[in-house]
Formats: structure tokens, C-alpha cells, sequence
């Protein structure tokens, strides 16, 4: 009977692929899961801090990165005291760090720079003080031309970047004043920033078309009411080579007030004819309040 069920047992590890591959299977089940940096004898170790200060900063996720195979990745929370540790082996990693209410950051990161933490025999990977910021905040109003709050305002803000050496702006958040035309951004990472409010006058009021074949082909009001707002940097300018800069640092919380004053509205009325589809592009700091009477 013994006899019975040991065969019976070689012949289902023989139908499943698995008799005579024993030592493949010890290889597939010992190694690490794909994604995963396999374990070894060299330690990756050290201590998330606030930068502001230096306290110690406890459930921060701190993360490596295998810099030849990017995709594999490894991350442990800190303790209460800050520390951190990897066993790794012999390579070169990326290590960053992540908390809320701080700048996710990478080790010695400067702009899009960073310091790789190598691994291998005499190398001292064990002593490492990753640095993370607070959040930045910013913060402002946005007043009309006789200093009073503007509320409902789109606010913009924009990044500069540094890739290759060669700056570019670009749209980083936005935000909408409030009824005291107060607004805030954040979190800011840090970096050189700049700040646009776009509103309408409260009591502007344009002309509406009239029929067409009338003696008049628009209706008139008051110059000093067809008004519009331009798009204002902080700055107090409507043009963007003027635009002031922001520059933000970790734990920085800034103000900027932009001031808004109006500009004689520019009405452009376009007559297309019956059934006619119209596109229409104006560049995003025109001084304009576009008005279509399609259909004629």
C-alpha cells in the first residue's frame, strides 16, 4: 500500500511539469518578484529629516530605485525616530522620500538633480540624511481699480523649467479668489513661479447687436462701462516679458496681490452665413470681449 501511494504520488508531480524540474522550481520560488530589487549583503540606511530644522520625520515612505532597471523598486516606512533601512546588493539606486505636507524629494536634490546612493564592497551607504521640505504656500488678493476685492477670479499659476538648460514656462495649478478676492495655492514644489488673475468688471455691460437691416447696427452704452479686464501678472502687468517672478522655497508662505484695471472692450462681430460652422482663436492676454452673432 506504501508502495501504491508513492508511485501514485510521482505521477502527479509527473502530469503537473514538475518531476525532474525540481531544481527550476527552487530557482523561480527563491528569486525576487519581478519589480522587486532582490535582497543582499550590502545596507542602504540612515535618517528623513525636516530641512527646516532638522527634526526627525516618522511615516515618511521612503523609496529606492534600481538606476539600470528602472521598473524595480523597494520602499519601507521610517520609524518613529526617522531611520530607514535597505539590504541591497552591489549597484547604484535613486532614493527619494515622501510625506504629507512636504515636497516629495530625492536625496541631495537640487532642481531636477539628484545624488544616486551607490552599493559594493567598501562603499558606506549606512549614514545617509535625506532632507525634505515643508509645503510652500502662496497665497494673495486680487483688488480692482478702486482697491476693492474681486471675487470669482481664476488665478494661474506657472512653473519655469530648467530641462537642458533651456526655461520654460509652463501651467503648473490654478485657483479661484474667494469673496474677500483672496486666494491659495498649494503644495509649491520648489522653484521660480509666476502668478496671472483673470476677471470681469462687475459692472461692465457691452452692446448687443441689433437686427440686421436697422439703422443702427449696434446698440451704444456708456465707453466707460464696455470695459474688460486683461489678464494681469503679479507685477501689476498685462504683459508676460514683464511678468515679476516668485521664487519658492521649501516652507515658504508668500503673498502676491495683483491689481486689475480696465481696458476699453475690443468687440469683434463676425456674420457667417446660415448653417456655417466658425472657429475662432485670440491669444490668451488679448485685451478683448469677443462677441459672435452667428446665424446671419
Amino acid at each position: 500500500m506504501l508502495r501504491f501511494r508513492h508511485l501514485v504520488l510521482l505521477a502527479i508531480l509527473a502530469s503537473c511539469g514538475l518531476f525532474g524540474n525540481s531544481s527550476k522550481v527552487y530557482a523561480q520560488t527563491a528569486g525576487p518578484e519581478p519589480g522587486q530589487i532582490p535582497t543582499g549583503p550590502y545596507r542602504i540606511a540612515g535618517r528623513v529629516v525636516n530641512a527646516k530644522g532638522g527634526s526627525p520625520l516618522d511615516r515618511t515612505r521612503v523609496t529606492i530605485m534600481d538606476a539600470k532597471i528602472r521598473q524595480n523598486i523597494q520602499f519601507v516606512i521610517t520609524s518613529d525616530d526617522g531611520r530607514f533601512e535597505f539590504h541591497v546588493p552591489a549597484g547604484k539606486f535613486a532614493l527619494q522620500g515622501a510625506k504629507r505636507g512636504f515636497i516629495t524629494a530625492a536625496y541631495n536634490q537640487h532642481d531636477q538633480f539628484s545624488t544616486a546612493i551607490v552599493t559594493g564592497a567598501g562603499i558606506d551607504a549606512e549614514n545617509l540624511t535625506l532632507r525634505l521640505s515643508p509645503n510652500a504656500v502662496l497665497t494673495g488678493r486680487v483688488l480692482d481699480e478702486f482697491g476693492e476685492p474681486v471675487r470669482s477670479a481664476q488665478i494661474i499659476v506657472y512653473r519655469e523649467n530648467r530641462f537642458s538648460g533651456i526655461s520654460r514656462i509652463s501651467r503648473f495649478r490654478g485657483a479661484t479668489t474667494d469673496d474677500q478676492g483672496k486666494y491659495e495655492v498649494t503644495p509649491l514644489d520648489e522653484g521660480t513661479y509666476f502668478v496671472s488673475a483673470k476677471a470681469t468688471p462687475w459692472y461692465a455691460v457691452h452692446p448687443a447687436s441689433a437686427p440686421e437691416g436697422t439703422a443702427s447696427a449696434t446698440i451704444q452704452v456708456d465707453p466707460a462701462l464696455d470695459v474688460s479686464y486683461p489678464i494681469t501678472y503679479y507685477g501689476d502687468t498685462s504683459e508676460t516679458d514683464s511678468a515679476t517672478p516668485i521664487p519658492v522655497r521649501g516652507g515658504d508662505r508668500l503673498e502676491a496681490d495683483i491689481h486689475l484695471n480696465p481696458a476699453p472692450a475690443l468687440h469683434l462681430l463676425f456674420h457667417v452665413a446660415e448653417g456655417a460652422q466658425v472657429a475662432c482663436c485670440l491669444s490668451p492676454t488679448a485685451k478683448t470681449f469677443v462677441r459672435w452673432d452667428g446665424g446671419r
